[in-house]
């Protein structure tokens, strides 16, 4: 899941879910044994620099934003995510 780009709390709660799964099954007979026990619980994996990095739109690109999305359906969804951060309209 690592590789396949899960987050380390989506990996982390299919774990947990996983693992109460198997234990009702475990005690309404229906499997020998929980392997959810047997494993460890995902770990935090530290991931490069180069994938933490935010990358922000620069005023312009944020006016061309909001001048296409104009008349979408999120476009009021869009203007109150960033509002009072920086008046750029």
């Amino acid at each position: 899941m690592v590789r396949a780009g899960y987050a380390n709390s989506s990996r982390r709660e299919i774990h947990a879910t996983l693992k109460m799964a198997l234990s009702h099954a475990l005690k309404w007979d229906l499997v020998r044994r929980n392997e959810c026990e047997i494993v460890d619980a995902p770990r935090d994996i530290a991931r490069p620099d180069s994938e933490e990095r935010v990358r922000h739109l620069t005023d312009s690109q944020a006016r061309l934003f909001f001048r296409v999305t104009e008349h979408e359906r999120w476009q009021n969804y869009f203007r109150s995510a960033t509002w009072g951060i920086k008046r750029i309209i």
